[in-house]
């Protein structure tokens, strides 16, 4: 499954937050392919920490502790790590992800919006 990787970061804060709540009757089966997604998420998610703190210490400059930022006032370097962000966060990602299926999900009591991030890795079976 081919996925933008901005969208990966929501559905990772999504999937996370159902499996976390209490209150959502989620089937054994679905947590599991839920978990397992979120597995899959991983290797995604460090690359684009990585990107991003690279694109931080190329723009940027580092405090006495070493950490690096970029200055709110620098327009220029800030534009430039916006822009490099941007363009990492459109492109895709090739996924092996088994689709969860719609109706399950849809029993979980979801809101709208959650079903909404959900939509791209469902699948009615």
């Amino acid at each position: 499954m081919e996925i933008k990787l901005h969208k990966v970061m929501k559905l990772n804060d999504i999937l996370k937050n159902i499996i976390n709540n209490k209150e959502y009757k989620i089937d054994v089966v679905t947590k599991f392919q839920m978990l397992g997604i979120l597995k899959k998420f991983e290797t995604p998610l460090m690359n684009i920490e990585t990107i991003k703190n690279e694109k931080i210490m190329e723009y940027g400059k580092t405090n006495e502790e070493g950490g690096a930022f970029i200055e709110q006032s620098d327009t220029e370097n800030m534009g430039k790590f916006i822009a490099d962000m941007n363009a990492l966060m459109n492109s895709d990602v090739e996924l092996d992800i088994n689709p969860l299926d719609a109706k399950t999900v849809s029993d979980i009591g979801l809101s709208a919006d959650e079903l909404m991030v959900l939509y791209d890795i469902m699948e009615l079976n």
